[in-house]
Formats: structure tokens, C-alpha cells, sequence
């Protein structure tokens, strides 16, 4: 008995200081899941699976949602569903409800968007409080599903309030993709002088024009409408402006305007842009 006791006690430290190891790691690829996604992932490559049930779940929600921010091939929610079995639903608290929020973006990526809708329904009846980033995101998402199931006007109620929260949270990446899709759901529905408002608001923040040109998720016409106000409305460096007409071109299928465009980008040395 004096032996198991000995042990024991020399034991608990270890385990101890195991756990707030894998703790203080976890904490530190939270906090750098949103600005750096490939950092995050490689701190929970690097770690051993946490063995305590509440630790692994949080542990499989940041490496679910890593592996969907560095867009790796999901097969199967399965993983995540561990996660959110853990969790469940019937309280509100943080972790459960972006448990739910990553099922959604996973269940995004197998393309499965009635399920995703699902998802991300269940996330935000689970935060405790609104003024938080996940929940900003967690209606943009919701937004980006209607939308893809046509569902224009569902989707215009998402992200206005996805678009709102971002404002207040200062959050100036949400709010502007927000507006961006706000206005191509306005445009289906036909409503000019709405979608001429979001337009507005798109153009006021020159410094994301590059990133709507090289989007690949955005719609062909989107990309081309806003090449077209990109020519008209700012003035893009040369070295931009020939891999950016290319990629439109390319995606139009005007192959021999993508291959001038894009010849035109390797000759010029001061090309910048991968």
C-alpha cells in the first residue's frame, strides 16, 4: 500500500502539469486560429491528443476547424460529431456553441448545406453573448447557405445582422464580406437600388479590391462585374491588373485572353502576385 501511495503522488504532479500544458496549447492555437490558421494547426499537430474527454473535444473543435481553414479534404463529419455529442445543446455556453459553428463549416465543405444550415442554427441559440466574433460569423455562414440554396431573402436577414454585429465588433473583414454578398443577393432579387447602396459601401474600402479578384468562391458574374468597376473606379498597378484580367478571363472561358493576360503578367518583372 506505502508503494501505490508513493506512486500516486508522484503521479498527480506529472498529470497535472500535463494538463495545463495541453491547456495553455489549446488556448494558443484558439487565439491564432483566426489570424494565422497554418500556426494554429501546426501547434495542435505538434501536441498529443489530450486524454481527458473535455479537453479532447476542445481539441477536435480548433483541429476540425483548422483543417477547414486550411482547406484540407474532409470526408465525414464524424470527427467533429464527437465534439458536439460531448456538448450537446440544451445549455448555452462558448465552447458548445463553436462546436456547432465548426460542424457547420464542416458540414460546408462535404456540401451538405441543409445540414450546415442545421449547424449553425444550433450555434447561435447556444452563445451566451452576441458581441463576439464566432457569432458574427457563425450568421455570415448562415447567410452564405441561404444564399447558395437561393434562399435570397432568408439569406439578406443573416448577414445584415452578421454585417451589424461585425460593425459594432469592429470586425472590418466580416462587415465587408458581409456587404459583399448582401449586394449579389440584392442583385438576384433584382432590387438595383438596394444592391447600389451595398455597392457603396464594397467600394469604399479599396484595400480588399484585390482580394474580391482572386476569390474563387464568388460568383463568375460578381468577379466580373467588379473587374469592371475596378477599371473604372481605381487605379490598379499594371503588375496587378494583368494576372487579375487573366484569372476573369480564365474563369469566362476566353482562353486566348487569359493567355495574353497571363504572358503579360510573367514578363513583367515587378509581378508580385502568386
Amino acid at each position: 500500500r506505502l508503494v501505490f501511495y508513493t506512486v500516486l503522488i508522484a503521479i498527480i504532479p506529472i498529470s497535472v502539469v500535463s494538463c495545463l500544458q495541453d491547456n495553455g496549447r489549446l488556448r494558443e492555437a484558439e487565439l491564432l486560429m483566426e489570424t494565422d490558421p497554418k500556426e494554429a494547426d501546426s501547434i495542435l499537430v505538434s501536441m498529443t491528443e489530450p486524454t481527458s474527454r473535455r479537453d479532447r473535444s476542445w481539441y477536435v473543435v480548433l483541429k476540425s476547424l483548422a483543417d477547414c481553414k486550411n482547406d484540407r479534404i474532409i470526408t465525414s463529419d464524424s470527427l467533429i460529431r464527437t465534439a458536439t455529442d460531448y456538448y450537446g445543446s440544451l445549455h448555452k455556453n462558448y465552447r458548445a456553441a463553436v462546436a456547432w459553428y465548426t460542424h457547420g463549416c464542416v458540414y460546408t465543405h462535404l456540401g451538405n448545406d441543409h445540414s450546415a444550415i442545421y449547424a449553425f442554427l444550433k450555434a447561435k441559440d447556444l452563445f451566451p453573448d452576441t458581441l463576439v466574433h464566432y457569432y458574427a460569423l457563425t450568421e455570415y455562414k448562415l447567410g452564405t447557405r441561404y444564399q447558395n440554396m437561393k434562399m435570397y431573402n432568408q439569406a439578406m436577414d443573416q448577414l445584415m445582422y452578421s454585417r451589424i454585429n461585425a460593425d459594432r465588433l469592429k470586425d472590418t473583414v466580416t462587415s465587408y464580406w458581409a456587404n459583399l454578398m448582401l449586394f449579389e443577393c440584392a442583385q438576384q432579387l433584382g432590387e438595383e437600388e438596394v444592391s447600389n447602396q451595398f455597392l457603396n459601401s464594397i467600394l469604399s474600402r479599396q484595400d480588399y479590391i484585390h482580394e474580391i479578384f482572386l476569390d474563387d468562391t464568388l460568383f463568375d458574374g460578381t468577379r466580373l462585374r467588379y473587374f469592371k468597376i475596378g477599371e473604372k473606379d481605381f487605379s490598379l498597378p499594371k503588375e496587378s491588373e494583368y494576372p487579375l484580367k487573366a484569372s476573369v478571363y480564365l474563369r469566362k472561358g476566353l482562353y486566348d485572353s487569359a493567355y495574353f493576360y497571363y504572358r503579360k503578367a510573367l514578363e513583367n518583372s515587378t509581378y508580385m502576385y502568386g
